[in-house]
């Protein structure tokens, strides 16, 4: 599905409440990764829709399995990168250790 498509298939969701579709709450379904102007532009194409067009709009996927799928990918590199952190906060406490036995002893 394009992104407009996502867009449209959130506002009908939000119009089968009973509620308008608008920004915020088309923007909590569809998530930060479509570009305001296609929520925009899918939010006037909707409005635009008579009821009998936009029910039949094609529902778009759950966006959280999306959403935990790309979550659980950052927490997989953010993950490695704290890992790889703490490795080398390791080797810097060890260099500082030799350090400060090599000042002491120069003492």
């Amino acid at each position: 599905m394009r992104p407009i498509d996502h867009v449209l298939a959130a506002a009908k969701g939000i119009a089968l409440k009973g509620q308008k579709p608008n920004v915020a709450l088309i923007k909590s379904r569809v998530g930060a990764n479509v570009p305001m102007p296609v929520i925009v532009q899918g939010i006037r194409e909707f409005n635009a829709m008579s009821e009998e067009e936009w029910r039949g709009i094609e529902d778009s996927q759950p966006q959280a399995i999306s959403k935990d799928k790309s979550a659980g990918v950052s927490l997989e590199a953010l993950s490695k990168q704290v890992n790889a952190m703490q490795e080398y906060i390791s080797q810097l406490e060890s260099r500082i250790s030799q350090l400060e036995t090599q000042a002491n002893k120069s003492e």
